[in-house]
């Protein structure tokens, strides 16, 4: 039976996406990280690993981890970023923030996680007060990004980081028209597996396809005021990491 809205919510945009997102994500909630590793082969916390060593977080930083989901890279994050430092897991699904409160306390008995329900395009945040913001698989959930890379400028001090991993499109054909198959017919069912509705996967796959690619992405964050962009591809070009600097 479909929860969500009875619409394409890959066609939405803003607000409207953003509560379509919200619902889907806290209805996914308890089977995520699951679901993250079955579509992922496993190899999605590799890719979190590569982007936390491209953050170059040091002890002492301030880190936002945007769209914090599950905690998959807020615990790698808050790691790096001892002694001294803190990371702050903002999300639009209360649900999964609950996952990762329970996730974060488990690797860190005692330690009393920052989490907070807020979307990419308003986080509250004092303005030039994050070192690093990082972002796994959130770009595409969000409504309006030019209004969340105005946000994320906002609240990164001078010279701090923005690292994002995300989903792509191979260059080369052979592999582009594989990305497809596997997003169209694959990815689907692996979905629908671990409990996910029919909105669910047909959302997934389509902003996976319908995503910029990353030469597109790349210059898309350099109009949008990053310096030094620079990214790299992942799994022949499926997945893409992109770093800017304010």
């Amino acid at each position: 039976m479909n929860t969500l809205l009875p619409v394409d919510g890959a066609s939405l945009t803003g607000r409207e996406r953003e509560r379509f997102a919200a619902r889907m994500f806290d209805s996914l909630a308890p089977k995520y990280v699951r679901l993250n590793r079955l579509i992922s082969w496993g190899a999605d916390e590799r890719w979190r690993r590569t982007a936390i060593a491209a953050a170059g977080i040091a002890p002492g930083d301030t880190v936002l981890d945007l769209g914090t989901g599950t905690g998959d890279l807020y615990i790698p994050a808050y790691r790096a970023a001892q002694p001294g430092g803190r990371v702050i897991g903002l999300d639009i699904s209360a649900n999964m923030l609950g996952v990762a409160d329970g996730r974060i306390r488990e690797a860190f008995p005692g330690i009393e996680p920052q989490l907070d329900v807020r979307s990419a395009e308003a986080t509250e945040l004092p303005d030039n007060s994050v070192d690093v913001v990082l972002m796994g698989w959130v770009l595409r959930n969000v409504g309006d990004r030019p209004a969340a890379y105005r946000e994320i400028l906002r609240v990164l001090k001078p010279g701090g980081r923005f690292v994002c991993v995300e989903t792509s499109r191979p260059g080369f054909w052979p592999f582009r028209a594989g990305n497809y198959i596997y997003c169209k017919f694959v990815m689907p069912n692996i979905v629908r597996m671990v409990g996910g509705d029919r909105a669910s996967y047909e959302y997934l796959a389509k902003t996976t396809v319908n995503f910029p690619r990353r030469p597109a992405l790349t210059e898309e964050w350099t109009r949008a005021g990053f310096r030094a962009v620079r990214s790299r591809p992942l799994m022949l070009g499926s997945i893409a990491l992109h770093v800017g600097a304010k």
